[in-house]
Formats: structure tokens, C-alpha cells, sequence
């Protein structure tokens, strides 16, 4: 049972944020009376202190709702890599933070860490976590029984544990999300910043619009390698044209005879992720930024599936990645996928998103289609185009 107080500032941040809206309703919420404030740990579960909740006014509480949600947003957990959980902490809360007084306009509660006020006064706005944590040389001497001043002002450094919104490890016990579906949900809620400031430009904070920009934009630059790569697949399916009565061919003008019009199909795509247990949930999240650009250039829905050493997911008529479902997690074997989908249908181009590590069929499965392999690992067989993606772009946020 979420708590009422949870509820008040849940629907709240919804009505003002609504793009934000599939994001927030997908943490689960656990009542931890153990930590002072509120948290999300390392299983993605929104831990709140409820005592402490019910003082703060309810535009107090959803910011620190969307404080939360925005460590999940920016990768925090992912980014922090190995260094000291504390102060990376108090990085992260000083990105966050920021960008929410400064652009975003929700309140916050008091206590909140923020560059160029209180023991950070000395710190500038506008810097990433990372920038920060090199910045904080203060808290990270006192970590080591070192005494640095770190030229901060005089005083003792914020506990992390209790600041108003942290990362905090999991327990392990009761209901939580995975990384993987943690990737499908930032890809969600980005899709949904985009639409909303392409749709009402200046109603979206700028930091989130910059953030799905980021996190949307493909890697591959779809339009020329499909005008390099598959311009006789596209011939050949416009070559399927054919003549059909469901509509007035516009050169007949006043003719009370109806003549056929010429119709030249639409070009048939087939997305398949591969969603082995090498393939990382940062991977995952890439391959589902790439089927935006896929659809952007086609112009067209496309049908996706996904697998490991077997087919997992089929969708038809694809045209947002929010949309997509994904399974697998277990060995590879996309030779094997390929051959059940070409019992499913026929295409005329078949994009592969993997790392290559995959056995293939000494021919195509899918031999009227045009297949390509765009791998981050491996390249694809003999038989199929591959486009390697270089590491520093995988990188990329």
C-alpha cells in the first residue's frame, strides 16, 4: 500500500511533469522507517521514511520524488563505477539539484546539498556528478583520516544518508526492477520528453529535454547506410507495385469511371535484438535507441522481435521503441532466431542489433531479404552486411 502522502505528491509531479508519468508510476515504493529521508536503492525501489514525508508540503515532496527519479533518469547507479558510494552521493545530489532549482522550478526541501550555497559555497553550478566528485577533495581526505580543507568553508561535511534523496544499496528482500527494464523505462519517459517539446516547445525543463536528446539519438547514421546498404532491397520492394480500386486516381479528374491507381508498396523491416546474457542492459538500451532511427529513416513501422537461442518476442507495426518488448537472457544462437522468423513472414530488409557473439548458418534464412548486422562486438557472417560500432560510441550518453 503506497502511503498517502506518496500518493498527494505522485499525482502532483504527474500534473505538472505528465511525460514523466510512466516513469514515476513504475518504482516501487517501500515504506523504510530504518533510513532518516528517502532513497532509491540499487534495485530501483523508491525507499521512503513515511514520519519524514508527512512534514514536507506537498511541492516539497514531489520534488523530492523527481530528485529520486532523476537518479534513475541520469544512470547515477551505472555511473558512479567504483568510486566511494558517500561522495558520489553528494555529487550526484549536487547535479540534481542544480538543474532542479535552476531550470526546473519545483521546490525542495531544506537540507538539500547545492553548488555555490551553504558547505558548498565554493563549488560553481552547472558541473556533472563526475565533475563534482573530483571537485570534492574535502570530503573524500576525511574519507581517507585525512584533514584537507578542500577550500570549503569551515564546518562538518553532510552525511550522505541523510540528505533528502539518496542511493542507497539493496536489501535483497521484496519487489524490485531489473536493470533491464529499468533501460526500457529511461528509454520510455525519454520518448515521451521528446514528444511533449517537439509538441509544446518551452514546457519541458531543459535539462530533461537535453537528456532524451542524448539518450534518443541514434548511433548509426541510418540515412546513409541505408542509402548505401539497402538501396536494391528498397527498388525491389517499390518493384512489387500493382494497381488497386480503394482509391480515385487523381488524373482522372471529373471521370465518372473509377480507374485504378498505381500503388507502390511500402518497403517491409524487420528489427531483431539480440537479448543474450553477453549483451549488457546499456546495450540493450542502445538497440532501442537505434530502432527510433531506423523508423525516422524508413519512414515506416517497422516489426521487431527479440531472442537469445530462441525467439522470444514478435511485434508487427513498430513505431516507437517504448513500445518494444524485449526477453532473453540466456545463451545465443541468431541463426536459429532467423530461421523461426522466416516462418513468420517475409522482409525486405532484416537489421540484427548485437555484439556478435552468435553462431550462424553457413546461408541466409532469409534469402530474399537484405540482412544487416550492426554489431558492437563481433562482425556478422559472410553472407550479411555488417556495420561495426566503435566502442568510444558505444560510450556515448
Amino acid at each position: 500500500m503506497v502511503p498517502e502522502c506518496v500518493v498527494k505528491a505522485r499525482a502532483y509531479l504527474a500534473r505538472r511533469f505528465p511525460f514523466l508519468a510512466s516513469g514515476l508510476f513504475a518504482l516501487p515504493v517501500v515504506e523504510d522507517p530504518t533510513i532518516p529521508t528517502a532513497g532509491i536503492d540499487t534495485r530501483y525501489r523508491l525507499l521512503i521514511n513515511t514520519e519524514w514525508f508527512e512534514t514536507l508540503t506537498v511541492e516539497e515532496a514531489a520534488g523530492v520524488l523527481y530528485h529520486e527519479l532523476l537518479h534513475i533518469l541520469y544512470d547515477h547507479f551505472k555511473r558512479r563505477g567504483s568510486r566511494d558510494l558517500e561522495v558520489w552521493n553528494i555529487a550526484s545530489d549536487l547535479e540534481i539539484n542544480d538543474s532542479i532549482v535552476q531550470e526546473d522550478g519545483l521546490d525542495l526541501p531544506e537540507g538539500v546539498v547545492l553548488p555555490g550555497q551553504g558547505l558548498f559555497s565554493w563549488l560553481e553550478p552547472g558541473h556533472l556528478a563526475e565533475e563534482y566528485y573530483e571537485l570534492l577533495p574535502k570530503v573524500k581526505d576525511q574519507k581517507r583520516g585525512g584533514s584537507g580543507d578542500g577550500g570549503g568553508e569551515q564546518g562538518q561535511d553532510p552525511d550522505p544518508s541523510k540528505l533528502p534523496g539518496t542511493m542507497v544499496q539493496g536489501d535483497g528482500q521484496g519487489e524490485g526492477l531489473s536493470d533491464s527494464e529499468i533501460e526500457v523505462i529511461r528509454k520510455r519517459v525519454a520518448e515521451a520528453v521528446s514528444e511533449a517539446a517537439s509538441r509544446r516547445p518551452g514546457s519541458v525543463p531543459g535539462n530533461l529535454e537535453r537528456w532524451a536528446r542524448g539518450l534518443l539519438q541514434p548511433r548509426i547514421p541510418w540515412e546513409k547506410v541505408l542509402a548505401s546498404l539497402f538501396r536494391g532491397a528498397l527498388l525491389r520492394a517499390r518493384g512489387r507495385q500493382d494497381y488497386r480500386l480503394d482509391g480515385r486516381n487523381r488524373r482522372q479528374a471529373l471521370s465518372p469511371v473509377v480507374l485504378p491507381r498505381l500503388r507502390a508498396p511500402e518497403p517491409r523491416i524487420l528489427v531483431l535484438i539480440d537479448t543474450s546474457g553477453s549483451v549488457s542492459d546499456q546495450e540493450l538500451g542502445l538497440a532501442l535507441g537505434e530502432i527510433a532511427g531506423i523508423v525516422r529513416a524508413f519512414g515506416v513501422p517497422v516489426d521487431v522481435a527479440s531472442g537469445d537461442t530462441e525467439l522470444q518476442t514478435f511485434q508487427r507495426g513498430i513505431l516507437r521503441p517504448d513500445r518494444v518488448r524485449i526477453a532473453g537472457g540466456g545463451g545465443t544462437d541468431l541463426g536459429k532466431i532467423l530461421e523461426s522468423l522466416s516462418q513468420k513472414g517475409s522482409w525486405d530488409v532484416v537489421v540484427v542489433l548485437t555484439d556478435g557473439w552468435s553462431p550462424w548458418p553457413p546461408s541466409n534464412p532469409m534469402p530474399r531479404a537484405t540482412v544487416l548486422v550492426v554489431s558492437w562486438g563481433e562482425p556478422g557472417p559472410s553472407w550479411a552486411k555488417t556495420v561495426l560500432v566503435k566502442k568510444e560510441e558505444r560510450g556515448k550518453k
